[in-house]
Protein backbone atom coordinates (compact mmCIF):
# COMPACT_ATOMS: atom_id res chain seq x y z
CA UNK A 1 0.00 0.00 0.00
CA UNK A 2 2.63 2.57 0.59
CA UNK A 3 4.86 1.59 -2.23
CA UNK A 4 1.40 2.85 -4.57
CA UNK A 5 0.45 5.73 -2.48
CA UNK A 6 4.78 6.69 -2.55
CA UNK A 7 4.55 6.02 -6.41
CA UNK A 8 1.39 8.27 -7.18
CA UNK A 9 2.66 11.38 -4.97
CA UNK A 10 5.84 11.38 -7.27
CA UNK A 11 3.95 10.64 -10.56
CA UNK A 12 5.29 13.95 -12.29
CA UNK A 13 8.31 14.57 -10.87
CA UNK A 14 10.79 11.58 -12.34
CA UNK A 15 14.25 11.95 -11.65
CA UNK A 16 16.25 13.15 -13.94
CA UNK A 17 13.65 15.08 -15.83
CA UNK A 18 13.41 18.62 -15.02
CA UNK A 19 10.18 20.20 -13.70
CA UNK A 20 7.40 20.22 -16.21
CA UNK A 21 9.21 18.18 -19.02
CA UNK A 22 7.76 14.85 -20.31
CA UNK A 23 10.64 13.66 -20.67
CA UNK A 24 13.94 12.23 -18.87
CA UNK A 25 17.22 12.91 -20.21
CA UNK A 26 17.24 9.27 -21.63
CA UNK A 27 14.35 9.29 -23.80
CA UNK A 28 12.13 7.71 -21.90
CA UNK A 29 9.32 10.51 -20.64
CA UNK A 30 6.46 10.60 -17.53
CA UNK A 31 2.86 10.02 -19.55
CA UNK A 32 0.79 11.46 -16.70
CA UNK A 33 2.84 14.78 -17.39
CA UNK A 34 0.76 15.06 -20.58
CA UNK A 35 -2.66 14.76 -18.84
CA UNK A 36 -3.72 17.34 -17.08
CA UNK A 37 -5.17 16.21 -12.86
CA UNK A 38 -7.58 19.18 -13.14
CA UNK A 39 -9.19 17.64 -16.35
CA UNK A 40 -9.40 14.48 -15.30
CA UNK A 41 -11.20 15.05 -12.10
CA UNK A 42 -13.79 17.11 -14.48
CA UNK A 43 -14.44 14.06 -16.71
CA UNK A 44 -14.58 11.59 -13.71
CA UNK A 45 -16.50 13.82 -11.48
CA UNK A 46 -14.90 13.26 -8.05
CA UNK A 47 -10.88 13.61 -7.09
CA UNK A 48 -8.09 11.12 -9.24
CA UNK A 49 -5.06 10.25 -8.70
CA UNK A 50 -2.46 9.15 -10.96
CA UNK A 51 -0.01 6.91 -11.54
CA UNK A 52 3.16 6.92 -13.65
CA UNK A 53 4.25 2.81 -15.02
CA UNK A 54 7.73 2.63 -16.70
CA UNK A 55 5.97 -0.62 -19.18
CA UNK A 56 9.69 -0.44 -20.96
CA UNK A 57 12.63 0.99 -21.94
CA UNK A 58 10.18 3.33 -24.59
CA UNK A 59 7.08 2.85 -23.66
CA UNK A 60 5.29 4.61 -19.93
CA UNK A 61 1.86 4.30 -18.94
CA UNK A 62 -0.62 6.97 -16.58
CA UNK A 63 -2.84 5.57 -15.13
CA UNK A 64 -5.72 7.34 -13.84
CA UNK A 65 -8.03 5.87 -10.87
CA UNK A 66 -10.65 7.36 -8.52
CA UNK A 67 -8.53 8.38 -5.08
CA UNK A 68 -11.57 6.91 -3.04
CA UNK A 69 -11.90 3.65 -4.60
CA UNK A 70 -8.86 2.54 -6.55
CA UNK A 71 -10.88 2.09 -9.64
CA UNK A 72 -8.90 3.16 -12.63
CA UNK A 73 -11.03 4.54 -15.47
CA UNK A 74 -8.11 6.05 -17.95
CA UNK A 75 -4.80 5.16 -19.14
CA UNK A 76 -2.45 7.22 -21.22
CA UNK A 77 0.10 4.87 -23.28
CA UNK A 78 2.66 6.65 -24.67
CA UNK A 79 5.38 5.05 -26.56
CA UNK A 80 8.15 7.22 -26.77
CA UNK A 81 10.09 5.27 -29.64
CA UNK A 82 8.70 3.49 -32.32
CA UNK A 83 5.27 4.65 -31.99
CA UNK A 84 4.94 4.94 -35.93
CA UNK A 85 5.67 1.33 -36.24
CA UNK A 86 3.58 0.44 -33.56
CA UNK A 87 0.73 2.60 -35.27
CA UNK A 88 1.38 1.67 -38.68
CA UNK A 89 1.23 -2.86 -37.15
CA UNK A 90 -2.02 -1.65 -35.54
CA UNK A 91 -3.15 0.39 -38.10
CA UNK A 92 -4.63 -2.75 -40.27
CA UNK A 93 -6.22 -4.45 -37.02
CA UNK A 94 -7.90 -0.45 -35.46
CA UNK A 95 -9.03 -0.17 -39.63
CA UNK A 96 -10.89 -3.79 -39.24
CA UNK A 97 -12.57 -2.94 -35.93
CA UNK A 98 -13.93 0.72 -36.56
CA UNK A 99 -15.47 -0.73 -39.66
CA UNK A 100 -17.20 -4.03 -37.51
CA UNK A 101 -18.32 -2.02 -34.68
CA UNK A 102 -19.06 1.08 -36.29
CA UNK A 103 -17.41 3.64 -34.49
CA UNK A 104 -18.75 7.31 -34.23
CA UNK A 105 -17.44 9.84 -36.42
CA UNK A 106 -15.49 12.35 -34.42
CA UNK A 107 -13.93 15.70 -35.91
CA UNK A 108 -10.09 14.89 -35.95
CA UNK A 109 -8.73 18.65 -37.75
CA UNK A 110 -8.51 20.29 -34.67
CA UNK A 111 -5.66 17.60 -34.18
CA UNK A 112 -4.10 16.81 -37.51
CA UNK A 113 -5.27 19.63 -39.61
CA UNK A 114 -3.95 23.30 -40.25
CA UNK A 115 -5.91 24.54 -37.38
CA UNK A 116 -3.82 22.39 -34.85
CA UNK A 117 -0.86 24.49 -35.83
CA UNK A 118 2.83 23.21 -34.90
CA UNK A 119 1.62 20.78 -32.46
CA UNK A 120 -0.65 18.44 -35.06
CA UNK A 121 -0.53 14.90 -35.07
CA UNK A 122 0.49 13.26 -38.08
CA UNK A 123 -2.37 11.33 -37.77
CA UNK A 124 -5.06 10.31 -35.52
CA UNK A 125 -7.47 7.50 -34.69
CA UNK A 126 -10.99 7.67 -32.82
CA UNK A 127 -12.79 4.12 -31.53
CA UNK A 128 -15.54 3.72 -29.04
CA UNK A 129 -14.24 0.44 -28.56
CA UNK A 130 -10.80 -0.09 -29.43
CA UNK A 131 -8.15 2.68 -28.12
CA UNK A 132 -8.01 5.77 -29.97
CA UNK A 133 -4.18 7.08 -30.46
CA UNK A 134 -2.27 10.12 -32.17
CA UNK A 135 1.02 10.02 -33.45
CA UNK A 136 3.07 12.68 -34.05
CA UNK A 137 6.53 12.04 -35.34
CA UNK A 138 7.61 8.69 -33.49
CA UNK A 139 5.99 9.22 -30.60
CA UNK A 140 2.48 7.86 -30.04
CA UNK A 141 -0.03 8.53 -27.68
CA UNK A 142 -2.89 5.76 -26.96
CA UNK A 143 -6.00 6.36 -24.57
CA UNK A 144 -7.60 3.70 -23.20
CA UNK A 145 -10.95 5.16 -22.00
CA UNK A 146 -13.11 1.95 -21.11
CA UNK A 147 -14.14 3.23 -18.00
CA UNK A 148 -16.09 6.69 -19.15
CA UNK A 149 -19.06 6.63 -20.96
CA UNK A 150 -19.87 6.80 -24.72
CA UNK A 151 -20.37 10.57 -24.57
CA UNK A 152 -17.45 11.15 -22.66
CA UNK A 153 -14.70 9.22 -25.23
CA UNK A 154 -16.37 11.28 -27.95
CA UNK A 155 -16.81 14.72 -26.25
CA UNK A 156 -13.69 14.59 -24.68
CA UNK A 157 -10.55 12.77 -26.60
CA UNK A 158 -10.01 15.46 -28.94
CA UNK A 159 -9.43 18.15 -26.02
CA UNK A 160 -7.46 15.38 -23.90
CA UNK A 161 -5.36 14.54 -26.79
CA UNK A 162 -5.01 17.83 -27.85
CA UNK A 163 -3.31 18.99 -24.43
CA UNK A 164 -1.53 15.92 -24.53
CA UNK A 165 0.02 16.83 -27.88
CA UNK A 166 1.00 20.66 -26.63
CA UNK A 167 2.43 19.29 -23.43
CA UNK A 168 5.03 16.89 -25.64
CA UNK A 169 8.47 17.77 -26.02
Amino acid sequence: MIVVFAAAAACGKQAGAPAGSATSSGGRGNACQLLDKEDMERLHGAGVAMLHNIEAEDRTTCEVYDAATNQAFFYLEVVWRGGRDTAQAGGAATGIAAGVLGDRSVNLEPLTGASAGAKAADKAYYSDVTPSWVLKGDVLLRFKMAGLTQDQRTQNFVPIARKALDRLP
